[in-house]
């Protein structure tokens, strides 16, 4: 079971050499940002332990398999130096595949041409996580793919898929034109109609629309006023089709339009602004095949308004990492900065004062630890027996290394041993437990409110803290 992310994008298409360098660091920083861990495994005198990290570029890129956030495994997913782009498997189904996505999402605003993210082969097209990165990187991104015809076009001419992409249910403002093109050409223009003649358009929409409705009627009155073949109709149409989008303003018509009728339909060209409905009316009407007329003006075939109706309505806010991975501030301790906007609760700042005391506590008292690197492994080992995966950032361990006889570093790693043997927490981590057993047949499946119980949360938060060094030290003053 599972989700997969995957990223489709036209031939050629890449990330320019002069914005490659930009697009490292900030896929590094998306990944780091939305709890993507790497892991240290380490192994001393037969005894294991596994520690977490957040991500950090090597000589290849980088890959991680851990998300923090909903404390889960999935395939890895990562970065690649040599081909400058994100790679995934299978991601999951909470926060791991919002931050692949994301990053995704990101490698879309950087690539030349035509691409798009894919969850299970459906293009993740809407607004999402563009507001994400928008707060991340201090960006006004719109979200790349909002005309979706570009995107099935070049889906369509690509080797990559079996089956033409189907946008069912996608529709925002203008981009309902796109949905509504591909629709007519999988389904026909009828079909189209009806499907997108709804309420809830806006005013622009619904003047499109009206226009696609009337351009079937005056291509009907087209075909009946003529005393031409249908093969020169056909022709002159796509004449008149071709010389309206290479016009430089197509609302002028041209004196040498031969009709009154013909005349009219370039009018209704200009107000439907869809060319593909365009070409798929004419094609029913003369029974030809749609993409063979589309090869005669796809090199010039552009919505005109597209532009326009973009920078006045698909800008993402700024959406902050709490909300949109729906977090609490006091489960974001790791990422808390002096000036940042993370703000804990009361009742987590209590906590903190409480540890405060009781680290106080251990440095007043007079204790001893023969072998330290053994102490440390002998505590993460029983944090893991009896709260299941609760790992230490390599930060912390690291730093416990260099300063392993240093009192104060003890007492933390005490205090840490004290919390561990807390009946209360012990208590509430069994919840996890069915008879022996996990209460599920995956730690991934496992009921998000049994995975955080209280026990399992609190040493979690702890860890954190010992990885935040400003806040520990704010905290702690260690």
């Amino acid at each position: 079971m599972g989700r997969y992310a995957e990223f489709y994008r036209s031939e050629n298409c890449l990330i320019p050499e002069h914005k490659q360098e930009e697009f490292e660091h900030r896929v590094k920083q998306l990944f780091n940002a939305g709890g993507m861990m790497e892991l240290d495994d380490i192994c001393f005198q037969g005894k294991k332990a596994t520690l977490i990290r957040p991500v950090e570029l090597h000589e290849d890129g980088f890959n991680a398999c851990y998300n923090y956030f909903d404390d889960g495994f999935w395939e890895n997913a990562g970065y690649s130096k040599k081909s400058t782009r994100i790679w995934s498997g299978k991601v999951g189904g909470t926060f791991f595949i919002r931050t692949v996505a994301a990053a995704y999402r990101l490698q879309e605003h950087y690539m030349n041409g035509v691409c798009v993210t894919l969850i299970d082969r459906e293009p993740l097209l809407g607004g999402g996580s563009i507001g994400w990165l928008n707060y991340l990187f201090n960006e006004k991104y719109f979200p790349k793919n909002y005309d979706p015809w570009k995107l099935f076009e070049s889906c369509h001419y690509s080797e990559a898929f079996d089956e033409p992409l189907e946008y069912t249910c996608f529709y925002d403002g203008y981009s309902f034109v796109g949905c509504c093109e591909i629709h007519a050409v999988l389904h026909g223009t009828s079909s189209a109609l009806t499907k997108y003649d709804c309420n809830g358009l806006g005013d622009a929409e619904k003047l499109s629309l009206k226009a696609m409705k009337q351009l079937i009627k005056w291509l009907s009155l087209y075909v009946a006023l003529s005393d031409q073949d249908r093969d020169t109709q056909l022709k002159q149409l796509m004449s008149a089709l071709r010389s309206y989008y290479e016009a430089e303003s197509p609302i002028s018509k041209p004196d040498n339009i031969p009709s009154d009728v013909l005349q009219s339909i370039w009018e209704i060209w200009d107000v439907a602004d869809a060319p593909a409905f365009v070409v798929k009316a004419i094609a029913e009407i003369y029974e030809r095949d749609f993409w063979d007329l589309w090869s005669e003006i796809k090199d010039v075939a552009r919505r005109i308004y597209y532009n326009i109706h973009q920078d006045k309505r698909l800008y993402a806010q700024p959406t902050p990492t709490t909300e949109f991975f729906q977090l609490s501030p006091d489960d974001m301790i790791f990422y808390w900065t002096e000036n940042g906007d993370i703000v804990f609760s009361e009742d987590l700042w209590n906590w903190f004062n409480e540890l405060k005391v009781r680290f106080d506590q251990w440095m007043e008292t007079d204790f001893t630890v023969e072998r330290p690197l053994s102490f440390f492994l002998n505590v993460m080992a029983e944090a893991d027996s009896s709260y299941y995966r609760i790992y230490t950032f390599s930060q912390f361990f690291e730093e416990s290394l260099e300063h392993m006889r240093d009192k104060s570093y003890l007492a933390l790693w005490k205090l840490y041993e004290e919390l561990i043997s807390d009946p209360e927490l012990k208590a509430a981590a069994t919840v996890i437990y069915e008879n022996g057993m996990l209460a599920a047949y995956s730690w991934n499946w496992l009921d998000q409110k049994l995975k955080f119980n209280k026990g399992r949360v609190t040493l979690r938060r702890y860890m954190a803290l010992m990885a935040n060094q400003p806040l520990r030290k704010k905290v702690l003053g260690v």
